[in-house]
Formats: structure tokens, C-alpha cells, sequence
């Protein structure tokens, strides 16, 4: 037999499918058995982000969290008298920025813990880390050009190429790949 599920052969003695636990299987002849064809893609792509991209997005994230949190007049960006800013406003931003990171680095430990697992919602999970980002990001970028009205024209155009569109490339990129690799992710 097949699952319908998830493509696993097995005895015909079984009533369900033994990787999935999908009661609902089709039998097959051997005729049929040559005529089955499982498309395998490669998975290097799910490799980076398992054991490269996840790991470090935690770690970058809860690091600068920490060190935002700790000090906040000088965590993710060093914060001086002569630039002209309100200090106490960066530093309660750079406050907010840090308790920001630790969820994130949080959430992308829930992110690996899923694409280990090989669950299902693994893609909305991995888009979700793009999109936090860059919405952090945004919005810092867009608070701080309140506070120097100076900057509002090269923040602009700094948002769109460093956060949104690589964030729109890869959250498209990560659809399909996953999309196209669905049966792998049964869980």
C-alpha cells in the first residue's frame, strides 16, 4: 500500500500509514508500482536555514536584545550628546528595539524548533522572521527620522532597499521553495 498523504509505501497488513498515521490509503498493484513516480527535490536550501540562517537569526537577535535591554543608552546604536538627539528618547527606543529582539530571537528558536520537526506551518514561521524584521527595522528607521528631521530623505530609500524589498524577494523565494517541497513537511 500507499499513503495518500504522505507517499510512504508499506505492507498491505497495516490499516494506517506508519509515518504519518493517515487511516485513508490506496492499495497498489506492482503494475501500478513502476507507474509511481515521487518528484525529490533538493533540500539544501531547508539545510541553511536549519543549522546556518535560524541559529544565528536567534543568536544576532538575542544578543542585540540583551545588549539593548542591559544598555539601552548604547546598545544597538551608540547614543552621544553631540548628535543632537534626545537621549532619554533614543534610549527608551533602544529599550523597546532590544525587548523586540529577544521575541524575535525567541520565536526564531520556535521557528528552528518547527523546521526540525518538519511541521507543516514551518513556512509561515520562516516568513514570519522576514517580516518581523523588517517591520522592526521600519519602524525604527521611521522613528528615528522623526526625531532628525534630517534623515527622513535617506531613510526612504535605505528602508526600501535593505529591508522591504529583499524581505518581498525572500518571502516569495521561501513560498515556493516550500510550496514545491510540501510533501516533506507532514507534521
Amino acid at each position: 500500500m500507499i499513503c495518500r498523504k504522505c507517499g510512504t509505501s508499506f505492507p498491505d497488513e497495516f490499516d494506517h500509514c506508519p509515518k504519518c498515521g493517515k487511516a485513508n490509503v490506496m492499495e497498489h498493484s506492482s503494475e501500478t508500482d513502476s507507474n509511481i513516480h515521487i518528484k525529490v527535490f533538493p533540500m539544501k536550501w531547508y539545510l541553511f536555514l536549519l543549522f546556518v540562517y535560524m541559529p544565528l537569526c536567534a543568536f544576532m537577535n538575542l544578543f542585540s536584545g540583551i545588549s539593548s535591554i542591559i544598555n539601552p543608552k548604547g546598545g544597538m546604536f551608540e547614543i552621544s550628546a553631540t548628535e543632537g538627539y534626545s537621549i532619554d528618547t533614543l534610549a527608551k527606543l533602544n529599550l523597546l528595539i532590544g525587548i523586540v529582539s529577544v521575541l524575535m530571537a525567541l520565536f526564531a528558536g520556535y521557528t528552528w524548533y518547527n523546521l526540525f520537526k518538519r511541521k507543516k506551518n514551518s513556512l509561515l514561521c520562516i516568513n514570519s522572521i522576514y517580516i518581523a524584521n523588517m517591520i522592526t527595522n521600519v519602524v525604527f528607521l521611521s522613528l528615528l527620522s522623526f526625531i532628525d528631521n534630517n534623515a527622513m530623505g535617506d531613510i526612504v530609500s535605505t528602508v526600501f532597499t535593505m529591508f522591504i524589498l529583499p524581505t518581498l524577494i525572500m518571502v516569495g523565494a521561501n513560498t515556493v521553495y516550500f510550496r514545491k517541497r510540501s510533501a516533506f513537511f507532514v507534521n
